[in-house]
């Protein structure tokens, strides 16, 4: 172990971090404040009204006398640096290296227009848009040898100062308001299951191949599962549009199943078919389309693409209706559970 340096009074030498302490980062900013206010006081010193600007400065600002000296000796690279970047920015260093400055300018641009519109930011779209930008200024065999890959992504995201965030301009029902109309829901159909005269010993009323499922899976005009690129430190991650433009819009896909499959050989095993609401009318569409669409699948319209009061109506009437016939023809004898 090296000894510890002595001073001229043979007191051990302490330059360092003291123990608990912690470094703490500067911006170019703070930097620039105390060393004004250094030089303030430095005049004040000449007129005799200050007697010691640099204990002065370091006790108002908290932070050590080295520093004051060191950032007044380089105070004209701190002026360069706030001036030519972002006053936030914690170091004279100028970070990671970067193969194609001006490609990266113009994407950052193109990021900060987005945001400016609330639009969503996508690792995909920073990737793209590099490697076209790149193919533009650069030419064909750069864009060719640009990988984009996510140690990039991570880079141009610290050289910029952004970040993944999750948008916050969203309003979600608490559990704590949805737990008691589910505790509900389940209790009555434990009551219903105990009603009737033919009674499974497990089941009850219903078998698990009479048992439907319905649920929707919305698909979005806007891509992605709510997250943008954000500059880093904002408080408020906002994506323009209503609630709505993240789920039922484009087109929502209605699924019912059973609870249980029936044999290999029948149709989709027994499953009802698939139900999709494309938003629209539908009146325009060609009748050679419509002979292509698959058969298992049904194909509704809806003004938003969503299960309405009146698509509900229409799909209980057939949809329900064929996949209850199902059930009702299905053999007690092919439950697969």
């Amino acid at each position: 172990m090296r000894a510890a340096k002595l001073r001229k009074d043979g007191i051990p030498k302490r330059s360092g971090l003291r123990e608990g302490d912690r470094r703490v980062a500067r911006t170019l900013a703070f930097k620039l404040q105390v060393v004004d206010e250094f030089r303030r006081l430095q005049q004040r010193k000449e007129a005799g009204q200050c007697t010691s600007p640099l204990q002065a400065v370091a006790r108002r600002f908290g932070v050590n006398k080295s520093l004051v000296s060191k950032w007044a000796a380089g105070e004209m690279r701190i002026r360069s640096a706030a001036t030519q970047a972002n006053r936030s920015r914690l170091s004279l260093h100028p970070g990671g290296r970067c193969r194609f400055p001006l490609a990266e300018e113009e994407v950052f641009a193109a990021y900060t227009l987005r945001r400016a519109k609330g639009q969503r930011v996508t690792a995909r779209f920073l990737r793209v848009a590099m490697r076209r930008a790149i193919h533009q200024r650069y030419g064909e065999e750069a864009a060719s040898s640009f990988r984009a890959s996510p140690r990039w992504l991570q880079a141009f995201a610290r050289r910029h100062r952004i970040s993944l965030r999750r948008k916050t301009n969203s309003k979600h029902l608490p559990v704590e308001e949805r737990v008691d109309k589910i505790k509900r829901w389940h209790a009555r159909f434990r009551r219903r299951l105990k009603r009737g005269s033919n009674l499974h010993s497990k089941w009850g009323r219903w078998l698990p191949q009479d048992r439907i499922s319905i649920d929707q899976v919305p698909c979005n005009m806007r891509e992605g599962d709510g997250r943008t690129y954000a500059d880093v430190g904002s408080k408020r991650v906002w994506l323009v549009g209503s609630k709505q433009d993240d789920g039922k819009r484009f087109c929502s896909l209605q699924v019912a199943a059973r609870c249980a499959n029936g044999p290999v050989d029948w149709p989709r095993r027994g499953q009802p078919r698939l139900t999709i609401i494309f938003r629209g009318t539908g009146k325009r569409i060609l009748p050679e389309e419509r002979q292509a669409w698959h058969p298992d699948v049904h194909v509704r319209f809806q003004s938003k693409a969503w299960a309405d009061e009146a698509l509900c109506a229409e799909y209980a009437r057939v949809e329900v209706a064929e996949i209850t016939a199902e059930a009702r023809c299905w053999p007690r004898d092919c439950c697969h559970i």
